[in-house]
C-alpha cells in the first residue's frame, strides 16, 4: 500500500512539473523565473513533506517501505554532492545573505538541496514511465504550440500583452530562447518513448512534430546541434527496441509532415520573427520532406537490419556531430586571417571569438580569468552563491580588454559547467559530474524491457551538451531531478 502511495505522489509531481510547471507565467518576461521559482519551491517541498510523512506513518505502524532500492555507490555520490554544497556555503559565510542568493536563487543552498531531496524521494518510489513520458511531451507540445503561434505573430491568450515589453525576446511562456530551446530539446525523447506504446503513438507522434517545430522557432544553434545529437542516441540505445522500431519512424514522418507544412506557410508569410542564417535552412520545407523520407527509410532499415548494424552507424554519426569543436577550430584559423570588418553566414556558430554565440565567447575567457586568479582555496570550494556578478565586476575594471563588457546585462557564464566551477569550486564540480555521470551510465545500461530508461538516459545527455551553452537558471535546473 505505501508503495502505491509513493507512485501517487511521484505522478502527482510529474503532472504539475512537466505540465503545469512549463506553462506558468504571471505579467512579465523578467518575471517569469520569478513565477516559476516560486511554482517549483511550492510543489517541491509539498512533494517532500507528503513523502516524510507517509514514511512516518509507515514507521510508526511498522509497514512495509515498499521503496525502490538504491545502490551504495549513488547514495554516496549523492552524498558527497551534498556535502561539497554544504562546505562551500559554511565555509564562504554571509548565510543570511546566500540561504536563498535572491540574486542567483539557482545556486542557492536551498535550491540544490531541495533537487537533490525531491531526487532521492523521486528515486525510490516507483515510476509509472508511461504517464511521465505522457506527462513531458505534451506539456512540451504545448509549450510549443504557444511559441509556433507567437513566432508567426498571434498572441494566444493575449500573453504579449502580458509580457508589457518591446523586442521578439519573449517566446512562449519559458522567456529566454536558449531555455526554450533547452527545454524542447530535453523533452523531445519522451515523445519518441510514448509512441513506442501502440495505445498511446499517436500522442507521441503529434507531441514531437510540436516539439520539434518549437526547437525551429526558438532559433537557436545550440537547440539545434542537441536536436540532431538525440535522433542519433536514440537509435545508439534504442534500436533494439520492439516498440521503438514502429514508433521511431512514424515520430520522423509526423514530424516531417507538421515540418512542411510550417515551412510552407512560413514562405507565404514572410516576414515572420526573425531567424537566424542556420534556422533559416531548417525551417525550409524541404527540411520535413527530408525528415518524411528519413521516416520512411528507417521503418525499412529497422525492421530489416541487424540492430547492431543500425547502432554502429548512429556511432559513426554521433562522432561527426561531437567534432563540432574541431570544426570551429579550423574554422577560426581560416577565418582570422580575413579583414575584421567580413562577415560571412557561419561565422555566428564557428567563429570563435569574444562575440562568439552572442557574446559567450567573452563570458567564457573572464570566467576562466576569475577561476585563475582565485586562491586555492577558492579554487578548490568556489566563491559561493551570488559571489559571481561581483567577480565579474572586479576582473574586468582590473582587464583593459573586457572593461566595455561591464555593460553585459547578466553576469553569468552561459556555461553551467564553468559557472558551477567558479561558484562551487573544483570539489563540488567534480562530486557533481561524478554523480551524474555514474547516473546517466547506470540509465544508458539498464537491463529494462522497454526503453524508457534508455531514452531518460538520452534526454539528460541532451541536457548536459546544452549545458554547454547554458545560463543557469531555476528555469532550466528545476527539470534536473526528473531527468535523472
Amino acid at each position: 500500500m505505501q508503495a502505491e502511495w509513493l507512485q501517487t505522489f511521484n505522478n502527482m509531481y510529474f503532472f504539475f512539473m512537466l505540465v503545469a510547471y512549463p506553462l506558468s507565467i504571471r505579467n512579465s518576461y523578467f518575471d517569469i523565473s520569478l513565477t516559476k521559482l516560486v511554482f517549483f519551491y511550492t510543489i517541491s517541498l509539498l512533494f517532500i513533506v507528503a513523502n516524510i510523512g507517509l514514511r512516518v506513518v509507515g514507521l510508526i505502524t511498522k509497514a512495509e517501505n515498499g521503496e525502490v532500492p538504491m545502490p551504495l555507490a549513488e547514495k554516496i555520490l549523492l552524498g558527497l554532492l551534498s556535502v561539497s554544497v554544504l562546505i562551500t556555503f559554511l565555509v564562504n559565510g554571509s548565510y543570511k545573505r546566500n540561504f536563498i542568493a535572491i540574486d542567483e536563487p539557482e545556486m542557492s543552498i536551498v535550491f540544490l538541496g531541495i533537487c537533490i531531496i525531491v531526487y532521492y524521494f523521486i528515486r525510490r518510489a516507483p515510476v509509472n514511465k508511461t504517464l511521465f513520458a505522457a506527462c513531458a511531451i505534451i506539456g512540451s507540445a504545448a509549450v510549443s504550440a504557444i511559441a509556433v503561434l507567437q513566432f508567426f505573430g498571434y498572441d494566444p491568450g493575449n500573453i504579449m500583452a502580458i509580457a508589457d515589453m518591446d523586442g521578439p525576446s519573449f517566446m512562449s511562456t519559458l522567456s529566454n530562447r536558449d531555455l526554450i530551446g533547452f527545454y524542447f530539446s530535453a523533452m523531445l525523447p519522451f515523445g519518441f518513448y510514448v509512441a513506442t506504446q501502440k495505445k498511446w503513438i499517436a500522442v507521441g507522434a503529434i507531441g514531437c512534430a510540436l516539439t520539434e517545430l518549437g526547437i525551429i522557432v526558438c532559433d537557436t544553434d545550440a537547440a539545434i546541434a542537441c536536436f540532431g545529437a538525440e535522433l542519433v542516441l536514440l537509435v545508439i540505445f534504442c534500436a533494439h527496441d520492439k516498440g521503438f522500431k514502429l514508433g521511431y519512424p512514424i515520430c520522423l514522418i509526423a514530424m516531417g509532415i507538421a515540418h512542411t507544412l510550417t515551412g510552407y506557410y512560413w514562405l507565404d508569410v514572410q516576414p515572420a520573427t526573425h531567424l537566424s542564417y542556420i534556422c533559416t535552412l531548417m525551417i525550409h520545407p524541404y527540411v520535413g520532406m527530408f525528415l518524411i523520407g528519413a521516416g520512411v527509410v528507417f521503418l525499412g532499415l529497422l525492421h530489416f537490419v541487424h540492430p547492431m548494424v543500425m547502432k554502429g552507424l548512429a556511432i559513426f554519426a554521433f562522432v561527426f556531430i561531437l567534432a563540432y569543436p574541431i570544426y570551429i577550430y579550423y574554422y577560426t584559423q581560416y577565418r582570422v586571417g580575413m579583414p575584421a570588418d567580413t562577415s560571412l553566414p557561419y561565422d555566428s556558430f564557428l567563429y570563435f571569438r569574444q562575440e562568439w554565440g552572442s557574446g559567450r565567447g567573452f563570458l567564457w575567457m573572464i570566467t576562466v580569468g576569475i577561476f585563475k586568479e582565485n586562491d586555492l582555496l577558492t579554487k578548490l570550494i568556489g566563491l559561493g552563491a551570488q559571489e559571481y556578478p561581483n567577480k565579474y565586476i572586479l576582473y574586468c575594471m582590473n582587464h583593459e580588454e573586457f572593461a566595455k563588457r561591464l555593460v553585459f546585462p547578466y553576469y553569468d557564464a552561459h556555461n553551467m559547467y564553468l559557472h558551477f566551477l567558479v561558484v562551487y569550486g573544483i570539489i563540488g564540480l567534480t562530486a557533481g559530474m561524478a554523480f551524474i555521470i555514474y547516473r546517466v551510465v547506470s540509465l544508458l545500461r539498464t537491463k529494462e524491457e522497454d526503453c524508457f530508461y534508455r531514452v531518460k538516459g538520452v534526454a539528460f545527455l541532451t541536457a548536459m551538451i546544452s549545458a554547454v551553452f547554458l545560463f543557469c537558471s531555476n528555469i532550466s535546473m528545476a527539470f534536473l531531478p526528473l531527468l535523472l
